[in-house]
């Protein structure tokens, strides 16, 4: 759960609009400087979420969910390579 939060947190304050207009805007030590706090903020946040133990207000349901209908075909390297053009 800890990582889910993590990268919700993180990737609504870390996105490509605002990293360009950052770029755009400011010098590029501002970007990286937002971009490292918004990698931070997302990553301590998702400890925080750890330590609270909030798996139990998950309903019972979402583990009980199973994707048993989806087929991954076995394919190689050159496989892949063919069905990506």
């Amino acid at each position: 759960m800890e990582i889910t939060f993590s990268f919700l947190i993180t990737s609504s304050i870390v996105n490509e609009a605002a990293i360009v207009m950052l770029f755009g805007y400011f010098d590029f030590r501002i970007a990286i400087l937002y971009i490292s706090f918004g990698i931070l903020i997302g990553v301590v946040g998702g400890y925080i979420i750890d330590k609270l133990h909030l798996e139990k207000y998950i309903e019972d349901f979402v583990y009980k969910i199973k994707n048993s209908n989806i087929v991954i075909p076995k394919m190689t390297q050159k496989d892949r390579l063919d069905f990506s053009k």
